[in-house]
């Protein structure tokens, strides 16, 4: 869904690659700036500035931006950014360097305090973990430019310290001054690098057998919750328990699906002694959430990390429900069971919502809207009252409920937190995203994309960014239902009854009509089974359906 729903808000393969690209020019061109800036001009006189130089190269980032960069040192634009660098423990007492270049020491220093207090470590004071590591120049050449017998002879003829072969590249280590000249050598028989930079090398390393390092291999960009699946996924669950038992390994815990870098959380468990198991407890896998479900509904969805949950609704919710529409003065109508979705009448929304025109400044339309939003603030305001704290997830930080959209309903019901998406993205420059797959579709004139005078989790929020957590919490939370073509359909019933006729006309374009393009649209086949960075998402217009 388009405009609401948590699907919504995880970006979507189109522009990724050029986004990412732009993000690196401009991490990099600030580097060569603030470089240039604190030394000399010329690369040849100032290290600093010819490792950054390189590694932009590396990046195949154009000779007009390096220049553009350098150029940029000598004006006065008001922004004077410093390198600073804070050192300190992760888990299990990890030597951790960071090195920022920031425009803002203070508040700086409070992200990476935060941050290490969130993976469960610790800042320390300059000098804590810089001793167990070496400032190096560090380049890395592919392994099929050269042998490894040639690198080794070629690295110590070009002044290097170190020259290590692994299996994807070569890596030589030299001195930070020396890593220009030491580049210089290296060209005269190499023409393509990796890389060329400047890094801290750990002066300790735990030495471990090769059937170790095969095992481990596969973690190394791996989170904590991800060991025991990606262990099985390479050599099956009953391998990948017994090497971590055999290895002295009972066991292992990790960050709940709650805590993920954004709250305290508390701590899973994964067993591979069978032995340490109370097998007499082992009926209560399935774990219950909510009431009974619908008549109707589907099985107990199998979340990864948690299990089978068997999903209801939720009674708080159906009280805040009476109170909000109470106090909005529509009828209360509630659900009694699921909804089965008829594929004609879904074809025949998805038609219609293909060719709705958006037309924001046509007052029948304008009029829907504007009574959608007058009567889903009071909804939100008993959302707030009845304990549930929203607050907005950062999309370039990750998505809390990535295994599932189910577990937005567990932490609803659990823990009254909500993430909500932002309309306004700030890892992209506050440019309005989640609007579609379409880049080129022109939300301008949409009533949701006002300011709504309320904050979400204590920050400014649009009435779309109202719309998407209500109706999360109303629509999805009230009856436990899911987030693919049936799911919405029921949440579009369990929230609609809230609303008045008028209100649920621009209700339907929201939710049924989005979920009926997405799913049964032109791209409707393809979508119900693709992956949701392939999902073809439908455009958020502000337009009614016929009735």
């Amino acid at each position: 869904m388009a405009g609401h729903s948590h699907w919504a808000g995880i970006k979507h393969k189109k522009g990724k690659a050029d986004k990412q690209r732009s993000k690196i020019f401009s991490k990099l061109s600030k580097e060569i700036t603030v470089a240039a800036k604190l030394g000399d001009k010329d690369p040849a006189m100032n290290a600093r500035l010819r490792s950054a130089i390189q590694t932009a190269r590396s990046a195949n980032m154009p000779k007009d931006n390096i220049e553009r960069a350098i150029d940029k040192s000598s004006v006065n634009t008001g922004t004077n950014f410093e390198n600073l660098r804070y050192e300190g423990f992760g888990p299990e007492n990890v030597a951790v360097i960071v090195e920022t270049l920031t425009d803002n020491k203070n508040r700086t220093a409070s992200n990476i305090r935060t941050i290490f207090q969130k993976a469960g470590g610790s800042l320390g004071t300059q000098g804590s973990a810089s001793h167990n590591f070496n400032q190096m120049g560090v380049i890395k050449i592919n392994k099929d430019e050269i042998s490894d017998e040639e690198i080794l002879e070629l690295a110590i003829e070009s002044g290097a310290d170190e020259c290590v072969s692994k299996d994807e590249f070569h890596e030589i280590q030299c001195s930070v001054n020396e890593i220009y000249n030491v580049k210089k050598n290296l060209e005269k028989k190499i023409n393509n690098f990796i890389s060329t930079e400047i890094e801290w090398i750990s002066l300790n390393s735990v030495q471990v057998s090769k059937e170790q390092e095969e095992m481990f291999d596969p973690l190394n960009n791996a989170t904590g919750k991800d060991l025991l699946s990606t262990l099985e996924g390479k050599y099956g669950a009953k391998s990948a328990a017994t090497f971590l038992n055999d290895s002295g390994i009972p066991g292992t815990k990790f960050k709940d699906a709650f805590s993920r870098g954004y709250f305290g959380g508390t701590q899973n468990f994964v067993v591979f002694d069978e032995s340490l198991i109370d097998t007499t407890r082992r009926d209560q896998a399935v774990k219950i959430v909510g009431d009974e479900p619908l008549a109707g509904a589907p099985g107990n969805p199998n979340i990864p990390g948690i299990g089978r949950v068997r999903i209801g609704p939720n009674p708080e919710i159906e009280q805040a429900a009476i109170k909000a529409t109470t106090l909005a003065g529509v009828p209360y109508r509630p659900v009694a069971r699921y909804t089965q979705i008829d594929p004609n009448i879904a074809n025949m929304a998805a038609r219609e919502y293909g060719i709705m025109k958006h037309s924001p400044d046509d007052p029948i339309v304008a009029s829907a809207y504007e009574k959608m939003i007058e009567e889903m603030m009071p909804q939100y305001d008993a959302m707030l009252e009845a304990g549930i704290k929203p607050y907005f997830i950062r999309p370039d930080l990750g998505d809390p409920y990535s295994n599932s959209p189910y577990e937005a309903l567990i932490d609803i019901y659990q823990n009254k937190r909500l993430g909500v998406f932002p309309t306004f993205d700030e890892s992209l420059n506050n440019q309005v995203a989640n609007f579609g797959s379409d880049s080129s579709f022109d939300a301008s004139g949409n009533p949701l994309l006002r300011d709504s005078g309320r904050l979400l989790g204590g920050l400014p929020a649009t009435y779309n960014d109202i719309f998407r957590a209500v109706h999360d919490y109303y629509g999805h939370g009230k009856s436990g239902v899911g987030f693919r073509a049936m799911g919405e359909e029921n949440a579009y019933q369990s929230h609609a009854g809230m609303f008045s006729p008028e209100a649920r006309r621009a209700v339907a374009s929201e939710t049924r009509g989005q979920n009926s393009f997405l799913n049964f649209g032109p791209h409707g086949a393809a979508n119900r089974s693709a992956s949701v960075d392939d999902t073809i998402f439908a455009d958020q217009k502000t337009g009614l359906m016929p009735r």
